[in-house]
């Protein structure tokens, strides 16, 4: 079985997917990372020297590539991976979406601290305008999933597994 985690930037994929991997004993992959490691960058630093362009076709390259060859994983992708290259088709095809979908005040809030890491927000200079636009283009793609889990601003990532995992059961 593969679980794939879709959803914003900042809606807690990662760390999610760290809990419920652990919950079910399967193996973790988060697409950013395996990014950084394949390309020997970090991710701002792939779009200030690489480009967006590259990043996006390493991102599926791994989806398809190394991740094919897995099974019992949760893999946190990253925010824009479901948008390019009909990744997100590819996903339904070989395992479980889930997009967890957090309120646009509750991403602002958290994404305001960490501008500096998110290439594509970095430059912004109205954070609400960006953040809205992105998630307008996004969500068509991000409610293709076949499992949608609204997550309210006070919910711990561990109330989020056990809504997951009564999903997935």
């Amino acid at each position: 079985m593969k679980i794939f985690l879709i959803g914003f930037m900042g809606s807690g994929k990662s760390a999610i997917g760290k809990l419920l991997s652990d919950k079910l004993q399967f193996q973790f992959y988060d697409t950013d990372t395996l990014v950084e490691k394949h390309l020997n960058q970090d991710i701002p630093g792939i779009f200030q020297t690489k480009g967006e362009k590259v990043f996006r076709q390493t991102e599926q390259e791994i989806l398809q590539n190394i991740l094919t060859e897995t099974s019992n994983t949760v893999v946190s992708t990253g925010g824009g991976l479901p948008c390019f290259f009909e990744n997100m088709e590819w996903m339904n095809a070989h395992g479980i979406t889930i997009y967890l979908k957090r309120t646009t005040e509750t991403l602002i809030d958290f994404l305001q601290h960490q501008r500096q890491n998110r290439p594509l927000l970095s430059g912004s200079a109205d954070l609400k305008h960006t953040v809205n636009l992105l998630l307008e283009k996004r969500e068509i793609f991000y409610t293709k999933s076949k499992m949608i889990v609204e997550i309210d601003g006070d919910e711990s990532d561990e109330m989020v597994v056990k809504k997951i995992q009564i999903l997935i059961d």
